[in-house]
């Protein structure tokens, strides 16, 4: 499920504390790996 992936990614696979750092690399990663789950939600597509 696309939604339980982001989830996991953002509370078990990152710290906390990175939530709240501007880094650029962090971005890209984050943009990397769920630019594809914003552009099915963005259409209406994504169903939870």
């Amino acid at each position: 499920m696309i939604v339980q992936e982001f989830i996991d990614f953002w509370f078990k696979e990152i710290e906390p504390a990175r939530w709240w750092i501007k880094e650029t690399s962090f971005d890209n990663q984050i943009t990397d790996k769920f630019l594809v789950i914003n552009e099915v939600a963005k259409q209406g597509e994504l169903v939870h």
